[in-house]
């Protein structure tokens, strides 16, 4: 930190009140902003989530995951509150609604909206 701006990498130790658990999160500031890949891990160091920033906002690649790593979802945008999408035009997301690790369904969106959504047969 340089007179009271934050700038380069940080991790910071949080309580979430929702879920009642501590996680950690690894980042990066610049110029008292937010960038890039930033990462949420439990206090065991699993991944929970990743989340890109631009200039301080949360946008681009996200990924959640379950609790053995596997990706649950992932794609261009983020997820906020009870799973609403704040989309990103021309976006593509993967679903995995089981822990197995394979891909359950898509749904592709262009101009910010639903335009197919794919599901996949389990073998």
């Amino acid at each position: 930190m340089t007179n009271g701006i934050k700038s380069g990498k940080t991790v910071e130790f949080n309580f979430d009140n929702t879920e009642n658990k501590y996680y950690f999160i690894y980042g990066q500031y610049k110029d008292d902003l937010e960038t890039g890949i930033w990462i949420w891990k439990d206090t065991l160091q699993k991944k929970i989530e990743e989340r890109n920033y631009e200039k301080g906002i949360n946008t681009g690649y996200f990924a959640h995951y379950y609790p053995n790593g596997n990706i649950k979802i992932k794609g261009e945008g983020y997820i906020e509150g009870d799973n609403q999408f704040n989309l990103i035009n021309d976006s593509l997301f993967f679903f995995n609604e089981f822990e197995e690790g394979k891909i359950d369904s898509l749904e592709i969106y262009e101009n910010g909206r639903l335009k197919r959504k794919i599901k996949l047969q389990k073998e």
